[in-house]
């Protein structure tokens, strides 16, 4: 079953401290066991950034959950506020 970990929080780095941040973390993530897809999002109008993770199973998404690399994104995007988690399985999907 294909679960989604959506993360979302309030950045004060700016669009290239983000871009930077991105890239560096691109070998991890494409190591990560159960990753399917990751996208990087970012709203430049609220500060507003985050991720939306695809995973292969719920195992594999609540390893992330559990990890080092969850973890740290408070301190690594220096996060104003809190960080707003949503995970979720998937039931069926369509592909267009």
């Amino acid at each position: 079953m294909t679960t989604i970990v959506s993360l979302r929080a309030h950045s004060r780095k700016s669009a290239d401290e983000l871009k930077a941040l991105y890239v560096a973390g691109v070998d991890k993530f494409r190591a990560m066991p159960g990753l399917s897809q990751k996208y990087y999002i970012h709203n430049p109008e609220t500060g507003e950034v985050g991720g939306v993770y695809i995973f292969h199973t719920r195992e594999a998404a609540d390893a992330y959950l559990g990890g080092p690399i969850l973890a740290s994104v408070g301190e690594r995007y220096d996060v104003d506020g809190e960080i707003t988690l949503e995970v979720v399985d998937v039931d069926m999907t369509l592909s267009a």
